[in-house]
């Protein structure tokens, strides 16, 4: 798998010169550990019950009116024909077009201070196929993600890429057609025991050259390359910037509890997510999370934390990757919670 290091895994600040103002940011945001935030997570998760808090779920009318939004069957045949549903949804362009109206991402995240959390996200077939398919993904496809291998982000988890399968393309194209005017960047991520990523913001440049740009988006608009329309920038034959927009996580993980770990936590608003089955989570960049590590209590079936995750990229610089926002709001974050900053040698 070709694996761009500045478009998949790359948490924070990218340029090599910046890494040491990224491990000093990376410090001081961590200024809770991670046992620290899921003992908050439990409480704040409490509250939310016991509230009845939280997300947007799907609108009643959607989730009546559809066929597919049946409890899937058991068996063989059960999964043949929620399949078939979900690839019958895919082929519907009625059923997606108002599928898609239900959300207007940039009203929902100005309505949710940058950040949307959406439950019964897709249709239940939908959701269930795409579960199949991505705990279907062979080892081979996977690689493994870390801060020793990609940046200075403490950070540990393994991602595919979502193009080698038809089906999972077609679910990323529905996807893209939230923001239909960017450029799409989504990976299946799964997270085994002890994986997590410490405190960080998504704020990378990424770099496409024309014909980087061509291929993937002749794979989303369904056209031959040469044909994808192109800016004046993208004629040239120079790496282009694109800022991350909007980053969303898509989790899949059926009866997942709090001391399973892997939890989402919004450092912004102190405020952790479950990453539950058919949930998404979406943010504008640049916005402090993290994920707490995974708990595995069975030796011999250990639970593994399944999502799809990425970005929404615009063409040109939102934010300037040299730019210090990272480590102004880590240490803002660390001063709120009255953690200490410390001093640490930069490893070469």
């Amino acid at each position: 798998m070709a694996l761009r290091k500045k478009s998949k895994t790359n948490l924070g600040p990218s340029k090599q010169h910046n890494k040491k103002e990224a491990r000093r940011a990376s410090k001081l945001a961590q200024k809770k550990s991670f046992q620290a935030l899921l003992a908050d997570a439990n409480l704040e998760l409490e509250r939310q019950a016991g509230t009845k808090e939280a997300s947007i779920p799907t609108p009643a009318a959607a989730a009546d009116e559809s066929p597919e939004h049946t409890e899937p069957q058991s068996g063989d045949g059960g999964h043949l024909s929620t399949d078939a549903a979900a690839q019958a949804w895919l082929r519907s362009e009625e059923k997606v077009t108002a599928w898609l109206n239900q959300y207007n991402f940039k009203e929902l995240l100005q309505q949710g201070q940058g950040i949307v959390h959406i439950q019964n996200f897709f249709p239940e077939s939908v959701a269930e196929s795409i579960l199949r398919r991505i705990e279907g993904v062979p080892q081979a496809s996977y690689e493994a993600a870390s801060s020793e291998k990609y940046d200075s982000v403490e950070h540990r988890f393994s991602l595919a890429e979502m193009d080698n399968d038809d089906f999972l393309l077609d679910i990323s194209k529905v996807l893209w057609r939230m923001m239909p005017s960017t450029l799409p960047n989504f990976s299946i991520g799964r997270y085994s025991k002890n994986d997590h990523i410490s405190p960080h913001d998504d704020k990378v440049l990424e770099q496409y050259t024309r014909k980087e740009y061509q291929e993937k988006m002749g794979k989303y608009l369904g056209c031959d390359p040469k044909d994808v329309p192109l800016t004046k920038a993208l004629k040239t034959n120079h790496e282009i910037d694109f800022s991350r927009e909007v980053a969303l996580v898509y989790y899949l993980n059926k009866d997942w509890k709090t001391d399973f770990g892997g939890l989402f936590i919004d450092l912004e608003a102190d405020k952790p997510y479950l990453p539950e089955f058919n949930n998404l989570v979406a943010f504008t960049v640049p916005r402090m999370h993290g994920v707490t590590p995974v708990v595995s209590k069975s030796k011999s079936n250990p639970r593994k934390r399944y999502s799809i995750f990425g970005w929404w990229l615009v063409e040109g610089r939102l934010y300037d990757d040299e730019d210090d926002i990272y480590g102004e709001k880590a240490s803002s974050l660390a001063k709120k919670a009255g953690g200490k900053q410390k001093k640490t040698q930069r490893k070469h």
